[in-house]
């Protein structure tokens, strides 16, 4: 991110920020317990918000995001980053989900893929190749987490759902996912999580690879406000997006 330098070395200035990273793993049943932690809970500083080395790097967005709650509020607060680059909106979500959705097991995205990460570094590259089969990360990054009391979920991805046929019912997998984080966290929680907890993500950039492309982005774009172009709406209630079609950008996939 522009200014990172700045960020990490600003960190320390919000102890009562506290950091938890979920390690990348998947799981072809729901799992009880994460497989792994990659940095457990941590004062926010410049080793636990960024570093060179894999295991203490945080997520971006949440951190940006979170600071600017934690700025806005000045009450404590824990920031979870359970994310993996690369990844599919099935394999985020329940079967119960997919099964309402048609979704079922395929993999024609991969051409698709292999196009979006030929400019990324090979030092970056496997944090962006993660798992595409159905519910794989909802059963290990995910499931684990639903008995902790959350406030809110933010949510950036799209990119390597825009390839191929799943873009189709993106409109119906994107809610859908959303509606059901919901009632699983609200009845695992003994509802001490709203049914109905804050949900953001971000809009996809206007990425154009090549003159006259679109790269399916435009599409998933759309699906992302269940085809309504704006939310909150009836079908995503107390949903809000981050706009970043205006972003500059046409060569970057984040605008």
């Amino acid at each position: 991110i522009d200014g990172a330098a700045e960020e990490i070395a600003d960190a320390h200035n919000y102890p009562n920020i506290r950091l938890m990273t979920v390690s990348m793993n998947e799981s072809s049943t729901p799992l009880r317990n994460l497989i792994q932690i990659d940095e457990p809970w941590s004062k926010a500083n410049n080793s636990s918000v960024g570093s060179h080395t894999p295991w203490t790097y945080f997520s971006a967005v949440c951190w940006l995001f979170g600071k600017s709650i934690y700025k806005a509020r000045r009450t404590p607060i824990g920031l979870v980053a359970t994310d993996w680059g690369g990844t599919v909106i099935k394999a985020w979500s329940s079967p119960e989900a997919l099964a309402h959705c048609g979704v079922h097991e395929t993999d024609d995205q991969q051409e698709f893929h292999k196009e979006l990460l030929k400019d990324v570094p090979d030092r970056d590259r496997y944090r962006l190749q993660g798992p595409k089969n159905n519910s794989v990360l909802w059963n290990s990054m995910i499931h684990p987490l639903l008995g902790m009391t959350i406030y809110g979920a933010i949510w950036y991805q799209g990119e390597s759902d825009s390839g191929g046929a799943p873009r189709n019912i993106y409109n119906c997998t994107f809610p859908t996912m959303i509606k059901d984080w919901r009632g699983n966290w609200n009845r695992a929680s003994n509802g001490q999580t709203s049914a109905t907890f804050p949900f953001g993500f971000v809009q996809l950039a206007p990425y154009h690879p090549s003159p006259g492309s679109t790269s399916g982005f435009s599409d998933i774009r759309w699906h992302q406000t269940a085809d309504r172009g704006y939310v909150p709406n009836p079908d995503m209630p107390n949903v809000f997006m981050a706009v970043a079609v205006d972003l500059p950008d046409f060569n970057s996939t984040y605008g």
